[in-house]
């Protein structure tokens, strides 16, 4: 007892879970740019031309064109509801966009050619906007069509306008292989199959196969047996053969809220009127619990039926085969034959498409990319791509919507991309086309930001000396860099030496100078170049010293173009005294007169100038007079002496009969001296004695 109340519980539990799995319509919001196109499904009036023909643009798309359209569906929509809107308009059943990203010239005619049967495409876009996205659809499934009546499903996709090459027509279930994504079983009699075909196609199924059934191929396939097959893939007891229940009442069906968002419902309007014909115009379980299994969703139904129990009568009925999320998907769909014109044909044969597509994403080829986003002029990106799904093995073809690029390799999983010259900032489509041993492909594609060449050009400038002596000579050395991402050309320094400086070199290690600009030319990734400049520090005039640098490429930091360096001179004047004597052998007792001259050879003004001169014991000071300043034993204390400027002073002193006799003049002032060898002077008379007779 215990036992069999944990296998209920077990079982219990992994129902809940596929009913989960299913109830998850997994969108992610995706946003496009402008220049998008969308291809409306959700007009109001369904026409083949607004209806179904969209499904033949959307498999040239994909075929013709390798462009990944995408299927965009509202998860929380209600039938007939708006999935997403743009411009204020809504669109709804399921339309496919097609981003701007893969629009070009062979593309757009495209879009014309269906436009012009009547397909109602809006584009291109002019902002951009965002949708919840289904599924990227980049393969279209590989149909086969039972041999039996095959061509009624035929039919469907000459309306569509999609190719014969799309599908394999009189099929049975023992020519399935890996390559096949859906075998298709309209009215049929599958009952009195060999066992092989029977065999076959439940192994297919069981293998991941998708089966598409209608009209009683319906019962015949899940009726029990010995009469019938058996095979209860939706059903949880069987479904009553279709000579022995009665058809639906089509204007009592009602569409289930719960799957309004499912991909086979993305159809606009009722398909009731499409299935009042053939044998078997409603699929009728056999009462009891759980007539239908858990996991499958009965999308249309009649509430009502006396041979059925309460909503159990299904048109539309779709799930896992057996339960088994492993398995392939199976869908019924009552009715012999949808084809027509009319709004209820457009949309079972759309519900007919719509299970085409979800074969089609079940057996897609997942293709993870490695392609980075940006990527200046001329660089060389890595780009790789790992692929599941699908039958192996694969094949590569990379491709870039840009031209000028190139790559290493198209045809490997990695290879290598280098990036187009462009003279603005530009969008590439960067591509790989995965095929598989089937023939199924799928494209993964990311927008590469191509920026123009750019090299970050630094210049950098130092001196010798920040605190240089007025007349001195200095050296600036301008160091130019490149720190990438190109190799740089064009590239010339401009230095204009200011008045506080008088040019005397140019030495650089590269290129040319020619005042005020040094003329490098190209300078790589990576390297250097330098110039020293000698210049004379003038006593006046500017001394911020500039230099930038610019090339031909755009500098993503500008802000290191300049460099500037401030010394700040120091000021010397060349301080010079002279010292004469009236009389070289004056008479003891007698007056002499010393002359002093001050001089200022320059080339700074000078400023407290003062000259020192102690007479010696060998004479008596009597008088000093200056031409300028102040005399102050034994200072004379001149102050500002101008570049150039000279004062006097003399100073008359009698001789006294003892020495000593040599006389020094000292000249200092504030600023430095450069030559402080002319700083003092000595006069020294030779005294002569004189004897009273």
């Amino acid at each position: 007892m215990k036992k069999n109340l944990l296998s209920n519980i077990r079982t219990t539990l992994v129902v809940l879970l596929l009913m989960l799995l299913m109830n998850r319509l997994s969108a992610q919001n995706e946003t496009f740019i402008s220049g998008a196109y969308i291809i409306d499904m959700g007009q109001s009036t369904q026409t083949v031309a607004k209806g179904l023909k969209p499904y033949g643009l959307v498999y040239s798309l994909i075929t013709d064109h390798q462009v990944p359209v995408r299927w965009a569906i509202n998860p929380a929509k209600v039938k007939d509801g708006a999935d997403f809107t743009v411009n204020s308009k809504d669109y709804k059943g399921g339309s496919f966009i097609i981003p701007a990203e893969y629009i070009n010239t062979a593309v757009l005619a495209k879009i014309n050619t269906w436009k012009a049967k009547g397909v109602i495409v809006d584009g291109p876009i002019s902002t951009s906007f965002t949708a919840l996205v289904y599924k990227q659809l980049s393969s279209w499934p590989n149909a086969v069509l039972d041999e039996d009546n095959g061509n009624i499903v035929r039919d469907y996709y000459t309306r569509a306008e999609i190719p014969t090459t799309s599908y394999t027509l009189a099929g049975n279930p023992t020519m399935l292989t890996g390559c096949d994504d859906i075998y298709v079983l309209p009215h049929a009699d599958p009952h009195n199959w060999p066992s092989t075909w029977k065999t076959a196609l439940d192994n297919y199924i069981k293998d991941g196969g998708y089966l598409w059934a209608a009209c009683h191929a319906v019962s015949a396939l899940e009726a029990n047996t010995p009469t019938y097959l058996g095979f209860k893939y939706l059903s949880t007891n069987g479904l009553i053969p279709w000579l022995s229940h009665n058809d639906g009442t089509p204007s009592s069906y009602v569409y289930n809220p719960s799957y309004a968002a499912d991909p086979v419902m993305q159809f606009m309007g009722t398909l009731n009127a499409a299935t009042t014909n053939g044998s078997e115009q409603i699929f009728i379980p056999y009462k009891g619990t759980s007539d239908w299994r858990p996991t499958t969703r009965v999308a249309v139904y009649q509430p009502s039926h006396s041979q059925a129990d309460p909503n159990e009568a299904a048109v539309v009925a779709y799930g896992p085969a057996y339960g088994n999320s492993s398995y392939g998907m199976v869908m019924y769909e009552a009715g012999h034959d949808h084809d027509g014109t009319a709004a209820a044909n457009v949309a079972a044969m759309r519900a007919y498409f719509n299970f085409i597509l979800l074969a089609g994403v079940e057996k897609e080829i997942e293709v993870t990319n490695n392609i980075p986003e940006t990527v200046y002029s001329g660089e060389t990106l890595n780009l790789s791509a790992s692929v599941s799904g699908g039958n192996s093995p694969y094949t590569y073809l990379w491709s870039s919507s840009c031209a000028g690029g190139s790559f290493s390799n198209t045809t490997g999983s990695s290879t290598t991309y280098t990036a187009p010259t462009v003279s603005s900032v530009t969008n590439c489509v960067i591509s790989v086309l995965v095929t598989d041993n089937c023939g199924r492909f799928s494209i993964s594609s990311e927008t590469v930001v191509v920026m123009p060449p750019q090299a970050d050009l630094e210049i950098i400038k130092t001196a010798s000396n920040m605190t240089p002596l007025i007349g001195s000579n200095i050296t600036f050395t301008l160091t130019a860099k490149n720190n990438g991402q190109n190799n740089a050309t064009g590239v010339v320094v401009n230095d204009v030496l200011p008045a506080g400086y008088t040019f005397v070199s140019a030495s650089p290690s590269t290129g040319s100078w020619a005042a005020p600009n040094w003329t490098i030319g190209n300078l790589a990734n990576g390297a250097s170049a330098t110039l020293t400049i000698v210049a004379t520090v003038n006593a006046t005039g500017a001394y911020a010293n500039t230099a930038t640098i610019s090339g031909t490429q755009t500098d993503p930091t500008p802000g290191n173009n300049s460099s500037t360096v401030t010394p700040v001179p120091v000021a010397t004047a060349d301080l010079a005294i002279a010292k004469t004597v009236s009389n070289a052998t004056p008479n003891v007792g007698s007056n002499v007169t010393f002359t002093i001259t001050a001089s200022n050879n320059g080339p700074s003004n000078a400023t407290g100038v003062v000259v020192n001169d102690v007479l010696p014991a060998g004479y008596t000071f009597v008088s000093a007079t200056p031409s300028t300043g102040t005399w102050s034993a034994p200072n004379w204390t001149i102050g500002n002496l101008a570049n150039g400027g000279s004062a006097t002073l003399s100073i008359v002193a009698t001789v006294n009969a003892n020495g000593p006799y040599a006389n020094t003049a000292t000249i200092s002032g504030s600023q430095t001296d450069p030559t402080p060898g002319n700083n003092s002077s000595t006069s020294t008379p030779v005294p002569v004695a004189i004897t009273d007779l």
